[in-house]
């Protein structure tokens, strides 16, 4: 049984064609006619066959209105007859397109430095929006689905601080976008960098490391520790620390060094900024001078003698043990021959020894027209051999 059946329609067509034929398509007159609107005209075409029956080549009306609801029929002269046959199809209403959806607006919701939130309020058929940052190239930076009359919030990151920028967003649905909309807004200003950390202290100094500490900064999140060979122009990083000391290990012995401490900010974008660094200079301790020996014994109970050259040695091996110990180098007064040995020597070599804080003390200071036996001597050669 012949039946006129639609092959697919739009907004503003539709098209359609007669099937169920029991003779070839070339075979038949027809007419497809618009019950609604009153339009026809005669079909033509040989059509096809399906396997089971012949149908018609496929036609139908153009410029048709959308929301309409229409009728149609096809008027069929089979071969060697002169009565029409009349196939009418079901009532269709054409869907319309969609709408344009509504311009979004759009306005700034927070900044927080670089770190921008904005709000943006969509209007009506709207199924997404899209985002382009004015400070990159291309455009649809960012899509997101959305439903009309809906409040959005979209953050993201600027380059810099202090600085101007432009957002644009549009709305789209299936078939159309919207007009763009915009908003002006500048980013936050710089974050307050850390507080330096003062002077670097050098606490113990042994041959192979050194114990450092600093003032405590503030608004920091850690101290980043670096050190470097007095000669070298470069410093290595050994240790992010939350507490303001650190042992430095693994040095050479009798060796100067460089190092350099600053504080450091983390940011919520996760990047730092650092404070001013500090940075201080030691040296390692030597290895320990030899034991001294006076060039002659120095006896109780009788005469003994001290000659300059002798003297001068005993103060250079003290100052050979300060270096040693960390300490700075003494400038003592430089004995010559031929001149008394004032007591203000004796002393000089008393307080440079003393200030080593030795096992075995020396000797006390000494005054104009005391007299300096051999005791006292040979107990600054005690005292200097005992120090470890």
């Amino acid at each position: 049984m012949p039946s006129l059946v639609i092959q697919g329609r739009g907004t503003d067509y539709i098209r359609m064609r007669v099937e169920g034929l029991s003779l070839p398509a070339n075979q038949y007159t027809f007419k497809l006619v618009n019950n609604t609107t009153g339009s026809s005209f005669y079909l033509s075409g040989s059509g096809g066959y399906d396997g089971s029956y012949y149908y018609s080549s496929t036609d139908g009306f153009n410029s048709l209105s959308c929301g309409t609801l229409y009728n149609f029929t096809a008027e069929v002269l089979p071969p060697n007859t002169t009565t029409w046959r009349y196939y009418t199809t079901s009532s269709y209403t054409l869907d319309c397109p969609p709408s344009p959806p509504g311009t979004p607006t759009i306005s700034l919701y927070s900044v927080n430095g670089k770190d921008i939130t904005v709000k943006v309020v969509t209007k009506g058929s709207t199924t997404g929006i899209r985002f382009d940052y004015g400070w990159q190239s291309g455009t649809y930076d960012y899509t997101m689905n959305a439903s009309s009359y809906s409040t959005y919030y979209h953050s993201f990151t600027v380059p810099n601080y202090d600085s101007f920028y432009t957002i644009d967003v549009i709305a789209y649905n299936d078939t159309s976008y919207s007009s763009w909309a915009y908003t002006t807004f500048s980013s936050g200003p710089s974050p307050t960098p850390p507080s330096g950390v003062g002077s670097i202290i050098i606490g113990s100094v042994e041959q192979t490391s050194v114990y450092v500490n600093w003032d405590d900064a503030t608004n920091f999140t850690d101290y980043r520790v670096e050190y470097k060979l007095a000669t070298s122009s470069s410093y290595t990083f050994v240790s992010y620390r939350s507490v303001s000391n650190y042992t430095l290990s693994g040095l050479s012995a009798d060796t100067e060094y460089d190092v350099k401490v600053y504080a450091r900010r983390q940011l919520s974008d996760g990047s730092y900024i650092n404070g001013t660094p500090s940075v201080t200079r030691f040296k390692t301790k030597g290895n320990r001078p030899s034991d001294w020996s006076w060039y002659t014994p120095k006896t109780s109970g009788g005469n003994f003698n001290i000659t300059a050259g002798e003297w001068n040695s005993f103060t250079n091996r003290i100052n050979d043990y300060r270096l040693y110990k960390g300490f700075p180098y003494y400038n003592f007064t430089t004995a010559t021959s031929g001149l008394s040995f004032t007591a203000s020597k004796f002393n000089e070599a008393c307080s440079a020894i003393s200030a080593m804080n030795p096992p075995t003390v020396p000797p006390s200071s000494k005054s104009i027209d005391d007299i300096i036996y051999a005791t006292y001597i040979n107990r600054l050669r005690d005292s200097i051999n005992s120090i470890i």
